[in-house]
């Protein structure tokens, strides 16, 4: 799952700055072009996280953990 959320960080990130350097090459001088703010962040976000994860697993089993009794709630 740490590999999973590092890969899907960097996939936002990359696909946040294509979309971004798109928008910059297609914009006229001196028009306005959008930037992927957030979606860069988020990117970034994922990534820590799931080097978060890689360093310490016992973290990752917790979350799990949660998340199997949230479902033996329902």
């Amino acid at each position: 799952m740490a590999e999973g959320e590092m890969k899907q960080g960097v996939l936002w990130f990359v696909i946040a700055l294509a979309i971004t350097g798109g928008t910059w090459l297609f914009a006229s001088e001196g028009d306005s072009y959008y930037v992927f703010w957030g979606a860069m962040i988020y990117g970034i976000y994922r990534l820590i996280r799931g080097f978060w994860y890689k360093m310490n697993p016992e973290s990752l089993l917790q979350k799990a953990e949660k998340e199997a009794n949230k479902e033996e709630k329902k």
